[in-house]
């Protein structure tokens, strides 16, 4: 596995490289899998950690795109990228102007991280 990805995409990247290849993919319908949520963080999704690791899921996503696609496909992904984010951002800093103690600011600051990712890699 390619250890450049922190957390996410890691599988994907994998099986898209296997798919490449020409090895064949099967499908088991009486397989079963378990996941075993926040196993791999150690932590519970919750506070930093969720934002941590959104930030690192956007990471990883902007990764495997540069990996495998061209500049223009990872450009149209980080346009997206910025339109969802940024009408997050306006909105939440909209709701933070009217209700100072809610939990908008760390949202804001999660989604400024997220949108600088996608300007920045």
């Amino acid at each position: 596995l390619d250890e450049s990805f922190f957390i996410y995409e890691e599988e994907m990247d994998w099986c898209y490289r296997m798919k490449k290849k020409g090895w064949k993919t099967y499908f088991i319908p009486y397989g079963k899998i378990i996941h075993h949520f926040g196993t791999s963080t150690k932590q519970k999704y919750r506070g930093q950690v969720a934002n941590r690791i959104l930030v690192e899921r956007y990471k990883s996503t902007l990764y495997f795109f540069r990996k495998h696609y061209s500049e223009w496909e990872t450009t149209i992904l980080r346009f997206i990228i910025l339109q969802g984010f940024g009408l997050r951002l306006c909105w939440n800093a909209f709701f933070y102007l009217l209700f100072p103690m809610c939990k908008a600011k760390q949202r804001i600051s999660i989604y400024f991280a997220i949108i600088r990712l996608a300007i920045l890699k």
